[in-house]
């Protein structure tokens, strides 16, 4: 092989294994932050729809006392599980960009009826419903801003909404660049070295994870409330763990294929010698 051919050759495998650790990216990502049932687990994890219904239940209360009703009222207007599989609802809305709205109908409706029963084993007159709208309205826009969190919900929306229909593409000019860049090594040097691709890989990625460690201490990003920054903290920490058990398997397979191809060279001396 010329030295030209040398040098194409090994610049080839440096870009081979640009692509190796852009594909890794991509379905780690593809895996994580793109797949809904992941982003539900995580929340889940972290007890998010535990915690904003605590956050609700208390502004309710807050926001009943200058209505002079009884906290009573409040009892079992929605179920955890409601709540929860409205979430879960909002979660998979985000990934099928379908409008993010939250139905209040049967809370606003056992609210309502909680409302006219107290009202009513009470004794109390009630001129017109005006009154008891204006209550109904505002808990359920509690409810609602309570699980929307300053529009996350929408905001991420829009950022999964612009960018996922890449990530397929990336994936598939990924595999497509690895396979034209492998007949082209073929025609070089007429063998493939897949440990050099990997090991190259493998060094390029922990570089770019202790630089970004190095500079950003990841569970310090602070995000609307400690919740949805825990779960975010989550997310990240789960990746760059994903990528350094991928970058320990590729480091794994290379020393074993180095290991076969010394042994298979050796083999081939000695048949030689005989």
């Amino acid at each position: 092989m010329t030295h030209i051919k040398a040098l194409l050759y090994y610049i080839i495998e440096l870009i081979m294994a640009l692509f190796v650790l852009l594909l890794m990216a991509l379905l780690i990502f593809k895996y994580t932050i793109y797949n809904n049932e992941y982003i539900k687990d995580v929340f889940e994890k972290h007890n998010y729809s535990e915690n904003i219904s605590k956050d609700i239940k208390n502004d309710m209360k807050n926001n009943i006392i200058p209505t002079q009703l009884p906290e009573s009222v409040l009892d079992n207007i929605y179920t955890e599980d409601e709540l929860k599989e409205t979430i879960n609802s909002l979660i998979d809305k985000v990934y099928t960009n379908e409008k993010i709205e939250i139905d209040t109908t049967k809370l606003s409706d056992n609210l309502r009826n909680n409302i006219d029963k107290y009202i009513k084993d009470n004794n109390i007159n009630v001129d017109n419903n005006e009154s008891v709208n204006k209550i109904v309205v505002q808990m359920t826009d509690i409810y609602k801003s309570k699980i929307t969190q300053s529009n996350i919900f929408n905001k991420v929306q829009k950022i999964i909404s612009k960018t996922s229909k890449y990530i397929d593409l990336a994936i598939i000019i990924s595999i497509v660049s690895l396979l034209l860049l492998f007949i082209i090594s073929l025609f070089l040097k007429r063998e493939y070295n897949i440990s050099l691709n990997l090991l190259i890989a493998s060094f390029m990625d922990i570089i770019i994870t202790i630089f970004i460690k190095s500079n950003i201490n990841i569970n310090k990003i602070k995000i609307w409330d400690d919740t949805v920054s825990d779960i975010l903290h989550d997310i990240i920490n789960n990746i760059f763990k994903i990528s350094s058990i991928t970058v320990l398997m590729f480091i794994i397979v290379s020393i074993l294929l180095i290991l076969i191809t010394k042994d298979k060279k050796k083999s081939k001396k000695v048949l030689s010698k005989k």
